[in-house]
């Protein structure tokens, strides 16, 4: 199974033809779920699992609608797993590119606006505790800012080479020694990247 998004979007002929209802569309994971959605939360699952007894909390940088942060956060609550989740974002959406990006990577430059409002709704409808907003621009984080926190699982979704690097390079330099910043635990660090403009999917687990 491998979809396109203009012909997974002819799903939705289904809810009118079989007067499937909204309840009964958001309910219906198996029959709705596309596979990039489902590899991405088999993936993310796989991952909190295998990092759920190392020390260190989860972060999310980049939230956008918050979609992939409550997930994160209902498989934590779900399997009480005891970590900590941050979601950070500076809701301006992706600004930051280098000559590196792709032309169709730049082309989503001022998009993916988080709304800050909608997602602490969200939270608060879910009673979520033990999950922490901060509005922050992640590649202008001054070298102490993580200093009283330890990440296990650090989560990015970006089509900026330029965020990816800045963000990576606070976890390990190129001499692949442990990363300068205070608080990034790299002895136990994972990192889950996706660029979808690239097309690509990268685990790294950096000395594991």
């Amino acid at each position: 199974m491998k979809l396109t998004k203009p012909y997974y979007k002819k799903i939705l002929k289904f809810k009118k033809k079989y007067k499937i209802n909204d309840f009964e569309l958001i309910t219906n994971y198996g029959l709705f779920s596309g596979d990039t959605n489902l590899f991405k939360t088999l993936k993310i699952y796989e991952l909190i699992l295998k990092t759920k007894n190392i020390k260190g909390d989860i972060i999310e940088l980049g939230i956008h609608k918050g979609n992939t942060s409550l997930l994160i956060k209902k498989i934590l609550d779900i399997f009480k797993i005891k970590k900590k989740l941050f979601l950070l974002d500076h809701f301006k959406g992706l600004i930051h590119y280098r000559y590196q990006d792709t032309k169709l990577s730049k082309s989503f430059k001022g998009k993916y606006v988080g709304k800050k409002r909608q997602i602490e709704d969200f939270i608060k409808f879910f009673k979520f505790k033990s999950l922490k907003i901060l509005d922050k621009d992640a590649t202008k984080l001054n070298s102490d800012f993580f200093k009283k926190n330890l990440f296990s699982f650090a989560y990015l979704i970006s089509d900026s080479i330029s965020l990816n690097e800045s963000l990576i390079e606070r976890c390990s330099d190129t001499t692949n020694e442990p990363t300068v910043a205070p608080g990034w635990d790299t002895n136990n660090l994972f990192l889950l990247i996706i660029n979808s403009a690239a097309g690509k999917t990268e685990k790294r687990e950096l000395f594991l």
